[in-house]
């Protein structure tokens, strides 16, 4: 048991990337759960123990007779269906549908831990590099869209060009292509804000220059950005499901670990690399740093944590 413990704080930390203090809080409940299923083995935990934890937590003794327990739905609970749903999806040996028997929703990921600098750098990387196809350049330059500007996924979907699908300043000399504006060589973008105000965004260089590549080397002219897989008729603008399954294979493809449902969060909580961070460092004056800590071994805390709820 020690070890499917273990095995789920890391697939919190780095599958789901929660932040260390909400890693902390489901850790908190574990302890609870495995004394209230009471089993040894995890060949033992059956349907039975699950539906019979889940009717004794979802009720709370009130001074009138019983009623559901908030604070179990909220913390309990969830963390319980999240394990459940970890035992399945690794194929422990359990019962399928064990997550199920919790009739409470998924927890859904929607706090995720920032990218470090690393992976920033390497994320970076990949937007930059170089690529033959045209779904490529599509999804490296949406990417890139979401990270550099913050705007959300429908935002950034509903982003228009010229109606030819350039993004040229009109024989006018006007400097708006559809939600961009140019202006002095630069590029910016308008993006809703509040009260139905438009906020104008400035677009680093690297982002620009994809942007017009993209629209330059297109195969079909339109003035929607974002245009879906190729299909009977005239192409469809991407859907969200689409844009996340693309968002999710870039990450993928430079080595970030993050739930599906949770690639535009990350792009949203991570801070956009530039390099100006490395150069700054560079500049600080070098110094050695003595790193302390009183910490043991991970497996012999679990193993001191765990043994007297399990006795």
């Amino acid at each position: 048991m020690l070890d499917v413990i273990r095995n789920f704080k890391e697939y919190l930390e780095v599958d789901c990337r929660l932040p260390h203090a909400r890693v902390d809080d489901h850790m908190s409940c574990m302890p609870q759960i495995m004394q209230n299923l009471k089993i040894e083995n995890i060949r033992d935990l059956s349907p039975q123990h699950v539906n019979r934890e889940w009717r004794h937590s979802r009720w709370k003794p009130t001074q009138k007779g019983i009623s559901i327990s908030e604070s179990a739905e909220r913390g309990y609970l969830p963390v319980l269906k999240m394990f459940l749903r970890y035992l399945e999806d690794q194929q422990y040996p359990v019962s399928s549908g064990l997550a199920d028997i919790i009739r409470i929703p998924d927890q859904a990921f929607f706090e995720v831990r920032e990218m470090s600098l690393e992976e920033r750098r390497q994320l970076r990387e990949a937007l930059i590099a170089p690529v033959s196809k045209e779904q490529q350049r599509r999804d490296q330059l949406l990417v890139l869209l979401l990270w550099a500007t913050k705007c959300s996924l429908e935002e950034a979907l509903a982003l228009c060009v010229n109606r030819d699908g350039t993004l040229e300043a009109d024989e006018e000399g006007g400097v708006r292509a559809g939600h961009f504006l140019l202006r002095d060589g630069c590029v910016s973008v308008m993006l809703p804000g509040h009260r139905k105000e438009a906020v104008e965004k400035a677009l680093p260089d690297e982002v620009a220059v994809l942007l017009r590549e993209y629209l330059e080397n297109r195969s079909e002219r339109d003035s929607r950005l974002f245009l879906g897989a190729k299909g009977r008729g005239r192409r469809r603008p991407m859907t969200v499901r689409s844009a996340m399954t693309a968002i999710y294979r870039v990450l993928s493809a430079a080595g970030i670990q993050v739930p599906l449902s949770s690639v535009d969060q990350l792009l949203l909580n991570s801070r956009y690399y530039d390099g100006q961070e490395e150069a700054e460092l560079a500049k600080m004056p070098s110094r050695e740093i003595v790193m302390m800590t009183d910490r043991h071994d991970e497996r012999d805390e679990l193993q001191a944590w765990m043994l007297p709820q399990v006795a």
